[in-house]
């Protein structure tokens, strides 16, 4: 019997400096049937060129799909799902790395019944050099996936991770509404639709790390991560008190990175804490002192200028 089809779903943005090497990657693999599908989302570089040159190079399946306006990861990812001929699906982003036996470990793991599979990671800089160090799943959270998950993702990176197709259509795709923590949000509905997952053991996937963003990215990555954990309270697999938690720590985060920035938007996030904990007296006086700030310091109307 022929091994099982893989589609390799890759969302490319602006990816032509490094996605001949990732696709390099993916045609040394020693499992002889995948697919690759690349959505290219917004059309900005020779991205299309590179896959072509690619594809001159396998007898695989290499298709290509373009949209010249920019919808996101989650958006490009459901596209590819919808186009995925395979039996299962591994995601690799378009900048990252795969070992010669990363699909093959998965592979194994599927055999043995597994639903999802995910390996540890090692990482590169934006160059490819080697940065010291890698990333694994402790005992601890392998024996409490979803809580542990929840904590931290230790699924350091999607490049990782390879499911069953058919889980897709059980649970629904990337939430296209997150555009942080989409990842996670489907791990943790795989998880809680009962998914059978499985460590491969391997660090078999090469996590290539940019430069940190600037303090206005994290802001902006802190307050989207608000609505990741606004949807998981609604999530029965970890308990309640962690996920209110969660969001009020992150709700603490981002009225502290948006004091100065943005009053608005911390005064908001302190009034939610208080919703979720009216006790909280800090959250409390910090939303009153925002209040005050921001009446004394918002713009007055000169009065040439007054109708």
């Amino acid at each position: 019997m022929s091994a099982p089809l893989v589609s390799i779903l890759i969302p490319a943005f602006r990816a032509g400096r490094y996605i001949t090497e990732t696709l390099m990657s993916v045609g040394g693999q020693a499992y002889p049937t995948w697919e690759v599908l690349v959505y290219e989302d917004g059309v900005t570089d020779d991205t299309s060129a590179r896959v072509a040159a690619f594809a001159a190079t396998t007898t695989q399946s290499v298709r290509l799909f373009q949209n010249p306006t920019n919808r996101g990861v989650s958006y490009a990812r459901n596209a590819l799902l919808r186009e995925a001929r395979g039996e299962f699906v591994a995601f690799l982003d378009a900048d990252d790395i795969w070992d010669r036996d990363h699909l093959a470990t998965a592979a194994e793991k599927f055999s043995a019944g597994a639903d999802v599979t995910f390996s540890g990671v090692t990482f590169i800089d934006a160059d490819g050099r080697i940065i010291p160090g890698a990333a694994e799943p402790s005992a601890a959270a392998l024996a409490d996936i979803a809580r542990a998950m929840f904590r931290y993702n230790f699924v350091q990176c999607t490049s990782t991770l390879c499911l069953r197709r058919s889980w897709i259509t059980r649970v629904g795709d990337f939430d296209p509404a997150l555009s942080h923590g989409e990842d996670l949000d489907l791990w943790l509905r795989l998880l809680a639709a009962g998914a059978k997952w499985q460590y491969t053991g391997r660090t078999s996937c090469a996590y290539r790390k940019h430069p940190n963003s600037a303090m206005g990215q994290i802001r902006l990555a802190t307050s989207r991560l608000t609505a990741f954990y606004e949807k998981q309270l609604s999530n029965p697999i970890v308990p309640y008190r962690e996920r209110r938690q969660a969001l009020i720590d992150n709700l603490w985060s981002q009225a502290r990175f948006c004091w100065r920035a943005e009053p608005a938007a911390a005064r908001a996030a302190l009034r939610r804490i208080t919703q979720l904990q009216p006790w909280n007296l800090a959250a409390l006086g910090g939303w009153g002192f925002t209040a005050v700030r921001s009446w004394f310091v918002r713009p007055r109307t000169s009065s040439l200028h007054r109708a």
